[in-house]
């Protein structure tokens, strides 16, 4: 039998049973028994074999299809999308910000008889004074007037070609002045020259005296000598106040990169420190030492990766200190000045003696007792913020004080000379004095807010 006999036969087979249990007494339960269709022989022509007995046929289940889970391709032509991996976040580092020191800030100078000093400041051409009240206002010289030159024009101003320094330096003595001046305000050409000139200015003799020309004039701590750049960016002279002469120690250096970018004297005025950088953006710094009297060769102290920025003496002259990011997690540009460091004149070993710290400015005390600093400390607050703070380093065991908190951007800082007040001045604010006694802070009206430097006592 074929298949489609044996189909229709099934089909056959199928109706009947859907009719059969429609009849009355179908729903009635009876035995189950299994289908089993019978297989009749039919007759053959003459000539052909008879039909043979096939199996039986018993009807299955149809099976339902399977089909795997649909996944839609991606249109030919573009690439499949590939999902990028979570950012992993790192923690900023935080610190407990560290208290402000109660007063007194220091107890030696509680009862001392605070003693009345003068402030210089200038603007435009002129040199003023003022007392530590406020009061007592005089002016001292105008450039202008006096010699013909201007204080604190720069006749490139609006470019980035050219550096010219502080252009008031008081003398260690707190009698002198030494003034920056330059023969022109602006220029009539491009590349018509100019000259930055230094002179000195007696306080109380009013005298104006011609030394060099040059900029950035250091004093040597007696009051007699000058270190200067003969130019910017030139060699390091000597002048010599009482006779007059001066003395070329250091050449230019023939790399037009590498400069002498800062130098100080040692406190028995003999030797100076000096500062190379070397590359575009001052990527490796050097300090070096030489006598300043006599013709021995330069002696290289140090030498570091990251730029190194405010050389002092220390008082005893075994070391000197030193402003670099070495020591530092943070280096980002924000941070171009950090930890204050020290280096041993003698064996060359290097102190770090602040830590995670922006230090922006420090400077000795009159009895070079402390270091007072500005900066802040990292990760207290947020990186572009440009609030400055005050601090003291006690030298002989690094006892590290705070002295203000969120004080704000200051720009200048110094002690006054009889070491009980420290003079803070304030971006677009008059000056403070703040008491090292009581730890108030007064302000004090100079009528400028970088511009100044502390003079002698009244």
């Amino acid at each position: 039998m074929g298949y489609q006999s044996r189909l229709s036969l099934f089909w056959g087979l199928l109706t009947a049973l859907l009719v059969t249990s429609c009849l009355p007494g179908a729903n009635e339960p009876t035995p189950t028994t299994l289908l089993t269709p019978t297989i009749t022989s039919v007759a053959t022509e003459p000539g052909y074999p008879g039909p043979t007995s096939e199996p039986t046929f018993t009807p299955q289940p149809y099976p339902l299809p399977t089909r795997a889970p649909y996944t839609p391709e991606p249109p030919e032509g573009l690439p499949s999308p590939t999902v990028p991996p979570a950012p992993t976040i790192v923690p900023t580092p935080f610190v407990t910000p560290i208290p402000t020191t109660a007063p007194p800030i220091i107890p030696e100078v509680v009862g001392k008889t605070q003693q009345s000093f003068w402030i210089y400041y200038w603007q435009d051409n002129e040199i003023w004074r003022v007392d530590d009240q406020g009061q007592n206002r005089e002016l001292l010289v105008d450039t202008l007037q006096r010699l013909g030159q201007w204080l604190t024009a720069h006749p490139m101003e609006g470019t980035d070609c050219c550096w010219s320094g502080p252009r008031v330096v008081v003398s260690p003595d707190r009698q002198k002045l030494a003034l920056v001046v330059v023969d022109k305000n602006e220029l009539t050409y491009q590349g018509e020259p100019f000259s930055f000139s230094i002179y000195v200015f007696d306080v109380e003799t009013r005298s104006v005296n011609f030394v060099s020309e040059g900029v950035q004039p250091v004093w040597s701590p007696d009051s007699r000598y000058i270190a200067f750049l003969k130019e910017e960016y030139g060699g390091l002279w000597i002048a010599d106040l009482e006779t007059g002469l001066l003395h070329e120690r250091v050449v230019r250096h023939e790399d037009p990169i590498t400069h002498i970018a800062e130098y100080a004297w040692s406190a028995d005025a003999t030797q100076i420190a000096y500062l190379y950088n070397y590359g575009a953006y001052q990527r490796i710094s050097t300090i070096w030492l030489i006598h300043a009297e006599n013709e021995a060769p330069p002696r290289q102290l140090l030498n570091q990766d990251f730029p190194i920025y405010g050389i002092t003496w220390s008082p005893d002259g075994q070391q000197i200190f030193f402003l670099s990011q070495e020591g530092g997690r943070d280096t980002s540009h924000y941070h171009s000045v950090q930890n204050l460091w020290s280096v041993s004149v003698i064996t060359g070993g290097q102190t770090q003696l602040t830590q995670e710290m922006v230090v922006d400015t420090y400077v000795l005390s009159p009895d070079n007792q402390w270091l007072f600093m500005t900066g802040y400390h990292l990760y207290e607050r947020s990186e572009e913020s440009y609030d400055r703070d005050l601090w003291l380093l006690k030298l002989d065991n690094a006892d590290l004080r705070r002295l203000t908190a969120n004080l704000g951007s200051v720009v200048a800082a110094d002690w006054s000379p009889d070491g009980t007040r420290l003079v803070v001045g304030r971006y677009e604010l008059d000056p403070l004095l703040f008491s090292l006694g009581d730890g108030t802070a007064t302000a004090v009206n100079t009528g400028t807010v970088s511009n100044f430097a502390v003079g002698d006592l009244r």
